[in-house]
């Protein structure tokens, strides 16, 4: 069964699964550098981050010493920041009201001067989560604004405009509506240990910042699957009929499912692909999708869709491996309790969402899992996926009609157009190194500050590559990066190569590895390393580099090292792939 979140359990049952569960050998280090005692946050958001996939491991700087923190070296890939605004002074929650308008500005001098020591020592961590200032708890009032609040205000103005592209702020406020103000904080534990924030507060913070960490660490969701009857409109298409089912926005029956896909359409926009997965007839669906004039969601916002009468657990399973993705990229909505559970029972990895019996409480349930698809920004292949799979299933059925796939590749004109620190990309090529699982040598993530770096390395160099044929234009789809030693500008390595899932299946791996090496070459570059490191997911890479010539050096732990003198590399270069250069 799918793990409970975190939100969901008790402080006591949290302990417990902690307990229980098993270290990794490599853990994601996160960071947390805060000037209030926060300390079971680790226990919650360890299992939470845990029971997504994420194999974190919490610590903790010292008490009120986040900037002095800051500067430690650390080998974590995560920075979370509490910087409570009450403990800013002591009893600042109090003593604001009665300070003057000349105390109150060399106060906030002073912390806006310690917050751009942060940010700069910050602002080459790979990623920062800095919670925005918040008075809400110190000031109940309704009506009247306290000189806390407007602190606050000012305070997070200067947090948008000077923060590094590597933070990203969290707004706590959603944590304490989540909770309500009586059960978000422990003014005993607040008075005696500096404690503000209760369990309660500390698990809605856990399942809010989690979908992040799923993402920088290549596990965001990729696929909303909805059913038909009940799920995309109230009613069943076989029984009420075309003209029956529940669609009008403006009748207490229909407005809970437009309102829903109205919610789909968004994530669409964003590069979520919207797949259908019914019991039905299926003429009788495309009939609605086609052409019920109340419908949100139409042909073309529609990747995939299985409908018919086969087992849904099929189903799913015929949809990822048409999208070339893990079922751990899928979330699929149904409004029957026994489907929901069977595919709860059978495919734990696919994120279930049930349509709640009060129908009107539906869009608010799909809000609630909008974060399970979070990315950092929308790029230019986010808005064109679906159209991209949509293209690609028509490559599938004319490739049926070719008994020669040589003769199939080359019939597609396939283009590609190569690209060199191209510093515009960074946003698409830190989603690639984020998303891309399957044909990934090394499967590091980088975030865009990250990417944005390496671009303006001398010693690293980011190619990337778009491919496009007779169907349509798919995109950024090709990645590498690679370093050249400082110290030997003969030597290079591979740091990551990789190639996105709807691309594969036609020689690109080569023609872009053939291209990478030539350009090494004609720098003066003689030998080249690589390494091939195992996942779970990207076993069909494991000989890539031994069948491009390299010399397999050691190997162990789940990892390959390579070398290759590039005096003695026979390109495996397909012809049928125009090359050209951006």
């Amino acid at each position: 069964m799918t793990p409970r979140s975190v939100s969901e359990m008790r402080y006591v049952e949290i302990l417990s699964a902690h307990r229980a569960h098993s270290l990794v050998a490599e853990p994601y280090r996160v960071r947390v550098l805060s000037n209030i005692s926060v300390a079971p946050l680790k226990e919650i958001l360890e299992l939470e981050l845990w029971n997504n996939g994420v194999p974190a491991q919490l610590s903790f700087g010292g008490y009120d010493t986040i900037v002095q923190d800051s500067l430690a070296p650390t080998q974590t890939s995560a920075d979370i920041v509490f910087w409570e605004l009450a403990n800013c002074a002591d009893g600042l929650a109090s003593r604001a009201a009665c300070m003057t308008s000349g105390e109150l500005a060399d106060l906030e001098a002073k912390i806006t001067q310690d917050l751009d020591f942060l940010f700069q020592n910050l602002r080459m961590r790979p990623l920062v989560l800095f919670n925005r200032f918040s008075a809400t708890l110190f000031s109940p009032s309704a009506v009247e604004r306290s000189a806390l609040e407007d602190l606050a205000d000012r305070l997070n103005d200067h947090v948008a405009k000077h923060k590094p592209d590597n933070l990203l702020a969290v707004d706590i406020e959603k944590c304490i509506a989540d909770v309500s103000t009586q059960r978000a904080v422990d003014w005993r534990l607040w008075g005696s240990a500096r404690l503000l924030y209760t369990t309660d507060f500390l698990r809605s913070y856990a399942a809010k910042v989690c979908p992040v960490f799923r993402t920088l660490t290549g596990r965001a969701r990729k696929v909303l699957i909805f059913d038909c009857d009940n799920t995309l409109w109230d009613g069943v298409l076989g029984e009420d009929g075309f003209d029956g089912i529940g669609l009008d926005p403006t009748t207490a029956r229909g407005r809970p499912f437009v309102d829903a896909q109205r919610l789909a359409l968004s994530l669409q926009k964003r590069g979520v692909l919207i797949a259908l997965c019914s019991k039905n007839n299926a003429e009788d669906v495309a009939a609605v999708v086609r052409s019920h004039p109340q419908m949100i969601l139409r042909d073309e916002h529609i990747a995939i869709r299985r409908v018919n009468w086969n087992s849904k657990v099929d189903n799913l399973r015929e949809i990822a491996r048409a999208l070339n993705v893990g079922l751990d990229s899928i979330v699929f909505v149904d409004d029957s309790d026994f489907e929901a559970g069977l595919v709860e029972s059978l495919l734990p990895e696919v994120m279930v969402v049930r349509v709640p019996p009060q129908r009107e409480q539906y869009p608010q349930t799909l809000r609630q899992c909008r974060d399970a698809f979070w990315s950092s920004r929308s790029t230019q292949e986010d808005q064109e996926r679906t159209a991209m799979y949509r293209q690609q299933s028509q490559r599938v059925d004319e490739a049926a009609g070719f008994t020669d796939m040589g003769d199939y590749l080359k019939s597609l004109a396939l283009t590609m157009t190569v690209y060199e620190n191209e510093a515009a990309q960074a946003g698409r090529m830190s989603q690639l190194t984020q998303k891309t699982n399957q044909f990934n040598l090394t499967t590091r993530r980088y975030s865009e500050a990250q990417v944005s770096q390496l671009v303006g390395s001398d010693d690293d160099t980011v190619f990337t590559f778009t491919i496009s044929d007779r169907f349509g234009e798919l995109g950024i789809t090709g990645l590498a990066i690679v370093g050249i030693d400082p110290s030997d500008p003969t030597l290079a390595d591979i740091d990551s190569f990789l190639l996105s899932c709807r691309a594969l299946g036609r020689g690109a791996e080569k023609k872009i590895l053939a291209h990478v090496l030539r350009t090494l070459s004609e720098r003066g570059v003689v030998a080249v390393t690589a390494c091939y490191v195992a996942t779970s997911k990207n076993a069909q890479t494991v000989s890539f580099f031994d069948d491009a010539g390299f010399e397999l050096v050691c190997e162990g732990a789940g990892r390959r090292d390579y070398r290759l003198e590039l005096r003695r590399y026979e390109p495996k270069d397909p012809a049928y792939i125009q090359l050209n250069r951006g």
